[in-house]
């Protein structure tokens, strides 16, 4: 049996955040793991995130900063290594852009919207 991953649209989540005053953005960033996730189990990789640790983590009030890292860099090693180039940065790539200028809501949209489309071309390349 095949692991089914539903692409996801990134602008319609936004928009539903938006709506629901973040409601919604936190069901996406629950998706959006365990999506990864997915796409890690469909490849034979063990997990990709832990979605309690990072839970955890949130609560701490930093956990977002690790999400971001953990998300962005599982992404970007998992397209690296299927000699993919959807030009994701990798963690460390994607917390000095934040750091640097996230204040700018731009730069976290942007990046935001480029990893949703990276990991919807990785799903379609599995259909």
């Amino acid at each position: 049996m095949s692991i089914q991953i539903k692409e996801r649209s990134y602008f319609l989540w936004l928009f539903l955040s938006i709506i629901t005053l973040g409601i919604c953005g936190i069901v996406y960033l629950y998706y959006t793991m365990d999506d990864l996730n997915k796409l890690y189990a469909r490849s034979g990789k063990e997990e990709a995130i832990s979605i309690l640790l990072v839970i955890v983590l949130m609560l701490l009030g930093f956990g977002t900063l690790v999400y971001m890292f953990i998300l962005y860099d599982k992404l970007h090693d998992h397209i690296e290594s299927k000699g993919g180039s959807h030009n994701v940065p990798s963690g460390v790539g994607i917390l000095l852009w934040n750091i640097f200028l996230g204040w700018t809501i731009i730069v976290p949209l942007y990046f935001s919207w480029k990893w949703q489309n990276a990991l919807n071309i990785e799903i379609r390349g599995h259909h």
